[in-house]
């Protein structure tokens, strides 16, 4: 083969080596583009949505588990609609997890609006019998929950994360009665 011929070769394998290359960093590129667009479509959501503890009621008492509705006041500081997909919920109570609850109801929260969400909630008897006295006696407990909001912007998928924490005055409850015991002798 002549010197000719090999400088060709090697000038063409050059250029089609550069090509794949570009080709490769052009696609690197619009991996990364798409990654960031939908990081900052997901920090837009979350920054723009609030979600708030409004009401809470129980619902059925059992000996192990407890029923809540708890009603949430979702709030829409975004300029264009914004679709709630549903929510995924944790309850604490003084710092110790004693419940949660899903729902799947869709709503659209129009711009600039709140939206209220009702989720039945599961409490765990368990893990707040040792407590209830407590809290009930101190007349103050604290709270925290922890919410996973699905949504929907601009056609995409979003998952927004909040934890909220506050504080419930409990003094308009009587308290706790001292436990009826029976004589021991007639």
């Amino acid at each position: 083969m002549s010197r000719l011929a090999i400088r060709i070769i090697l000038r063409n394998t050059h250029i089609a080596m550069n090509r794949k290359r570009r080709l490769s960093l052009m696609f690197l590129l619009s991996a990364t583009l798409v990654c960031l667009l939908g990081a900052c479509a997901t920090n837009r959501v979350e920054e723009n949505v609030d979600l708030r503890l409004v009401d809470l009621q129980l619902e059925g008492i059992t000996v192990l588990e407890t029923s809540a509705v708890f009603t949430f006041r979702i709030q829409n500081r975004l300029s264009e609609p914004l679709t709630i997909e549903g929510g995924a919920h944790k309850i604490y109570l003084n710092l110790r997890y004693i419940g949660s609850g899903v729902s799947n109801e869709t709503m659209t929260i129009p711009r600039l609006s709140e939206g209220i969400q009702t989720v039945r909630i599961r409490l765990s008897n368990l893990g707040m019998v040792k407590k209830v006295a407590d809290i009930i006696a101190s007349k103050r407990t604290t709270y925290r929950i922890e919410s996973i909001i699905y949504a929907k912007d601009q056609g995409q998928s979003v998952h927004v994360n909040i934890s909220r924490r506050g504080d419930l005055s409990l003094k308009g409850l009587p308290p706790p009665a001292a436990p009826h015991r029976a004589p021991l002798f007639k």
